[in-house]
């Protein structure tokens, strides 16, 4: 029994003196996922490429809000909604004006 103690005692002390990794942080860890994936330059050709499709929204603080799961899908819904609303208005137009070029002649 006495034995067991002694052994006991010896790994809790090696325990106590072996240097755990330490662990990082939430914010360390999208830190370096955001360096590796070079998030900052997909952000900047997405606001490139959708400030005039999607004005007021930013595609950086889209990323944060989703990664943080604070997602305003009303906004984006309105959004795409009133986008697909204007590209159905702009082919009527074209339909009509092509008909309409159509019968006239």
């Amino acid at each position: 029994m006495k034995k067991q103690k002694i052994i006991f005692l010896i790994l809790f002390i090696v325990m106590l003196l072996i240097n755990l990794p330490s662990y990082a942080t939430q914010e360390e860890i999208l830190q370096s996922q955001s360096e590796t994936l070079n998030i900052k330059e997909f952000v900047k050709q997405a606001n490139q490429y959708t400030q005039d499709v999607f004005d007021g929204i930013d595609a950086g603080t889209l990323l944060n809000d989703a990664i943080a799961g604070k997602i305003d899908n009303q906004t984006i819904f309105s959004k795409i909604l009133s986008l697909f609303g204007k590209e159905v208005k702009d082919t009527l137009k074209i339909i009509r004006k092509h008909y309409c070029n159509h019968c006239n002649s």
